[in-house]
């Protein structure tokens, strides 16, 4: 064998060892790597375990975690905020008794707990405080408020806390004992909306429109807020406002009434009162029917009917305002053109109108009959009773005879009224007291009433233009 092939062989073994030292090296650290995980799965499971809380907390509601703070909350009986670290241990406490809170409700930010308390005064005054707490448990800021708070709409903007409340206490607080006869009979309704910042409590701007208390309040893409108010119940206005950011000013106002519950076309009739216009639309599209300007007798009338409290229906041929008290006013309006075409007087003491329908130009009507009479009244005559619309016992009347005239006696007619003219057409009286409008068959002409009366129900066919009865 060759020198030079020995030195070969002695550098090929070197290398060899070399190679075999390197993989094991290499092998040794991707092993270490690979139980690394478990290593802190397992750290990671013996710290949860420490979570040893000082309190019961099962006795708590588990409100939120904050700030890796675990926050447990009881406002009823012990009025009490526990602030938890990852161990369990109490890292502050608010105690509602330090602060004059007794009962709250609670919402909350990423940096603020909000706490809202009612209470009552002497004179039945409802108030409401805001407190405003920072997640170290400190108490930033506090706000007292005439009325009921609404806490679920709360809406935070940036630096900004948007509020709403409303009150109905008696107009002239603050004179003592003077003001004791006043509350059940003087009493001031006041909304406002409101503007703080949220971390000082600085009062940025409040808005106290008139009947402005909105159910739905939200912000809006451009930066404003958009409040909706109204409109529970047929025939009533919702109104629809955006509000200034900023500002607190309503830079639009319109109010809604649609047809949801007396008719099928589903046509909306708005107020703007910007452009101070009245337009009937078709909802969710830009298509407008007709629109009037503030000199048009519609406009006059919408106006007239926000401080009297007018209903507005928009039936199926035919737009109905009622003002609904006795002796009220029923106008019927062509939805056409938006003309007012009659003026008649359906409501009385004793009728008072209620559902309304409308098919090929005839308006129907559910018409209520109520007894004057109520129960008897102990300052009158034995054997009198008082009417709805009197209260002194010399105005007591005998109410006997006729069963119509009978304390609590009420039944129903379906009226059939020409909705050009507000002529009635014909007058239905069913078998029994109760009398429903069921439904309308517009290929027959027809009307279904349900002739109703304790457990028993009768469904009748009439024809809508002459109210005779099909077979």
């Amino acid at each position: 064998m060759s020198r030079k092939f020995k030195n070969y062989l002695r550098t090929a073994f070197v290398l060899c060892v070399f190679l075999i030292i390197v993989v094991g090296v290499v092998a040794l650290h991707l092993k270490k790597r690979s139980i690394q995980p478990q290593v802190s799965s397992t750290a990671s499971t013996s710290t949860e375990g420490l979570f040893a809380p000082e309190i019961p907390i099962n006795e708590y509601w588990d409100y939120a975690n904050l700030q890796g703070l675990r926050l447990y909350v009881n406002n009823t009986d012990r009025n009490v905020i526990y602030a938890l670290n990852d161990r369990g241990k109490i890292a502050w406490v608010i105690q509602g008794k330090d602060y004059g809170i007794d009962g709250y409700e609670i919402r909350h930010s990423n940096h603020q707990l909000f706490l809202t308390g009612s209470h009552w005064d002497s004179l039945k005054g409802h108030y409401s405080t805001l407190w405003v707490f920072g997640m170290d448990g400190k108490l930033r800021w506090k706000h007292l408020f005439d009325g009921y708070l609404d806490m679920p709409k709360m809406l935070l903007m940036d630096s900004l806390m948007i509020l709403e409340n409303s009150s109905m206490n008696t107009c002239d607080r603050g004179c003592g004992i003077t003001c004791k006869k006043q509350v059940e009979t003087e009493i001031c309704h006041s909304d406002a909306l409101w503007a703080f910042d949220v971390d000082t409590g600085r009062l940025v701007w409040k808005n106290t429109t008139r009947d402005f208390y909105p159910w739905l309040l939200e912000r809006a893409s451009d930066g404003n807020i958009v409040t909706r108010s109204g409109g529970v119940g047929p025939g009533r206005w919702r109104h629809d406002y955006t509000v200034s950011s900023t500002t607190g000013v309503i830079k639009s106002h319109s109010a809604i009434v649609n047809d949801v519950e007396f008719g099928q076309d589903r046509k909306h009739l708005i107020w703007d009162e910007n452009a101070q216009t009245v337009a009937l639309t078709m909802p969710y599209s830009s298509t407008t029917y007709w629109t009037v300007k503030r000199s048009h007798p519609l406009y006059k009338l919408v106006l007239k009917g926000k401080t009297t409290g007018l209903e507005f229906y928009v039936l199926d041929d035919l737009i109905v305002a009622r003002l609904h008290v006795k002796e009220g006013i029923m106008y019927g309006i062509n939805k056409m053109n938006g003309k007012i075409l009659w003026t008649k007087n359906f409501d009385s003491p004793q009728w008072s109108s209620w559902k309304f329908k409308t098919l090929n130009q005839t308006m129907v009507m559910e018409m209520t009959h109520h007894s004057r009479c109520v129960d008897i009244c102990d300052t009158c005559p034995k054997n009198s009773s008082i009417c709805f619309d009197t209260a002194e016992p010399k105005e007591c009347t005998v109410c006997k005879g006729k069963e119509e005239s009978a304390p609590g006696y009420s039944r129903m007619q379906i009226w059939g009224v020409d909705a050009k003219t507000g002529n009635v057409l014909w007058k239905f009286n069913g078998e029994k007291n109760y009398l429903y409008i069921d439904a309308l068959d517009k290929d027959r002409g027809t009307v279904t009433i349900d002739d109703y009366k304790g457990a028993t129900s009768t469904f009748r066919v009439l024809d809508i233009l002459t109210g005779r009865e099909l077979p």
